[in-house]
């Protein structure tokens, strides 16, 4: 998770070098970088990505956004990034309702990318059947279609099982006198004060009937977006009222 593009808006084609560094030769090379995705925060990633290399593959995987909205708030409450109760993200973090815009977001996208290069994952799918889903994006990369052994992607959720420094005290880790400190301290103390100073998650917050539809309007049209170009409902219709269907050839 480079992002290389997001933070160099202006400066990536001097600093291309570092970026290869981080990459081992192969035939196939690529990372995963979330805030490309992050619009209109970095609206310029997708012009850039497509001067670097027009000929990208890309993929972009999607979860039911109400669990989108769901595990960000708690990403970034944990992180003393969001300060507010969730019904109030609407107003004071609408960040986190406009990365879960899936049709905002990849429209950014197909202004210099088309279809064929932009491979649509649902993470669901992806943990319920990692298999299959490997193989449909080996197919797209080009690339061998031998699955590896026993894919997992049993969902692990580090937010809910880490633990974090306050961000009071973050802020300090930086400072002169805290690095002399630290060095002048035992291992065991420096281990007993972060774990005093830090917090854990107390899991993902419970949504109240009235933000979950609020969610659910806001997000309606991109995900009729998304099932328009996939050609099916997402998450048994709850955004569009589309009818599931688990029909073959629905599928595509």
């Amino acid at each position: 998770e480079t992002n290389f593009f997001s933070e160099h808006p202006h400066d990536w084609q001097q600093n291309l070098g570092t970026y290869h560094d981080c990459f081992p030769k192969a035939s196939v090379r690529g990372e995963a970088s979330v805030t490309y995705t992050y619009f209109p925060e970095f609206p310029h990633v997708p012009a850039n990505l497509h001067r670097y290399n027009p000929a990208l593959k890309l993929v972009y995987v999607m979860r039911d956004p109400v669990q989108r909205f769901r595990s960000q708030y708690e990403f970034d409450r944990v992180r003393g990034r969001i300060t507010v109760a969730p019904e109030q993200v609407f107003s004071s973090a609408a960040q986190v309702i406009n990365r879960g815009r899936y049709g905002v977001q990849l429209r950014q996208f197909e202004r210099f990318f088309p279809r064929d290069q932009i491979h649509l994952v649902l993470f669901e799918e992806l943990v319920s059947d990692p298999a299959t889903e490997l193989e449909r994006l080996y197919a797209f990369l080009g690339v061998d279609t031998a699955p590896a052994a026993d894919p997992d992607f049993g969902h692990v959720n580090g937010t809910t099982r880490q633990k974090y420094l306050h961000p009071r005290f973050r802020r300090l880790e930086g400072a002169t006198w805290t690095k002399q400190l630290r060095k002048a301290m035992p291992q065991s103390l420096r281990t007993t004060l972060r774990t005093a100073m830090s917090r854990g998650s107390q899991g993902k917050p419970t949504l109240d009937e009235d933000t979950e539809q609020a969610i659910r309007a806001l997000v309606a049209d991109d995900v009729a977006y998304v099932e328009d170009w996939l050609g099916r409902p997402l998450w048994d219709g709850a955004y569009t009222g589309a009818p599931r269907t688990d029909a073959p050839g629905q599928r595509v």
